[in-house]
């Protein structure tokens, strides 16, 4: 799994950088030059770069024709149709409205892939939602929307182990897991699937080869505020952190705790268990073996 690292402007270069896919904001694209030159850059070093439509940071979805301008501008390779949080019919409407107004507009390049967003007040409204725009041919991958998580036993890690015992797991379209809501370790369970071995009733790890990227700023954020990602076998719960709403402008520097952070943010989107020992960690061992 692709892992994208969202960061405030002033640490674009020592962030965003480590990821290998970016879901760039589209308002961002169009009302900041040193934000849009990053990212187009970006696209032409060959990193795989998408575009949000602000329906998280706006309140509602930019038109599409704002949107498919914005990934214009940064040479991104896909963007995100219209959608309605936890409304699985309007944003159902929307999408398919935004995809017929995007089918005549009069632009350069038709080429971008298009992503569609299912949701729902509950369970049945999102399958509803999800099943019916599986139906739309011209939705080359669906995202899974963190702010979903909550609707389903075992947030989205559960949701897509449903799908793949229903079989409604789509293997003509690529998945893309939008934000992460609580918890890095999150991560993990949607790159992989735990399973139990049917005859010597072991235990094996099945990648989730169709989840192709998700794309997150709570390294970044929860770094900022100084708090370490817990490990991936702590049972510990996940710490809190503010929005990502006023992240952006705000200038922060670098420090180790983001690059803990973002390393295991890394190692669990692959599959690997990540790291075992902090920096800070590092620190009382050697004093501890000093005063021995």
């Amino acid at each position: 799994m692709l892992a994208g690292v969202a960061a405030p402007i002033s640490l674009l270069e020592s962030c965003a950088t480590q990821g290998n896919y970016h879901l760039a904001l589209s308002h961002l694209i169009l009302d900041n030059e040193e934000y849009r030159e990053f990212y187009q850059q970006q696209s032409w070093q060959g990193v795989l770069v998408g575009v949000d439509n602000g329906v998280v940071e706006q309140g509602k979805s930019l038109p599409v024709s704002m949107v498919a301008i914005a990934a214009g501008m940064v040479d991104a390779k896909e963007f995100i149709l219209p959608d309605v949080l936890g409304d699985g019919q309007a944003s159902y409407e929307a999408t398919v409205k935004g995809l017929d107004a995007y089918q005549h507009l009069m632009i350069v390049s038709p080429n971008f892939k298009l992503i569609a967003v299912p949701h729902g007040s509950n369970v049945a409204d999102w399958m509803m939602c999800y099943l019916r725009l599986l139906q739309v041919p011209e939705v080359n991958i669906i995202g899974v929307s963190m702010f979903d998580s909550d609707l389903f036993q075992g947030g989205r890690v559960g949701l897509l182990d449903s799908l793949e015992d229903m079989g409604f797991i789509d293997p003509n379209r690529q998945y893309h897991m939008l934000g992460c809501w609580r918890d890095l370790r999150e991560a993990y369970g949607l790159s992989t699937r735990c399973q139990c071995h049917e005859y010597s009733q072991g235990w094996y790890v099945q990648p989730r080869t169709y989840v192709r990227s998700m794309d997150t700023g709570l390294p970044v954020r929860w770094g900022i505020q100084g708090t370490y990602s817990p490990r991936l076998t702590e049972p510990v719960p996940p710490p809190v952190a503010g929005h990502r709403h006023a992240d952006f402008l705000t200038p922060v520097q670098m420090n180790p705790v983001i690059q803990w952070n973002i390393d295991q943010y890394k190692d669990f989107c692959v599959g690997r268990i990540g790291h075992t020992l902090r920096e800070d960690e590092q620190d009382v061992i050697q004093l501890t073996t000093e005063e021995e």
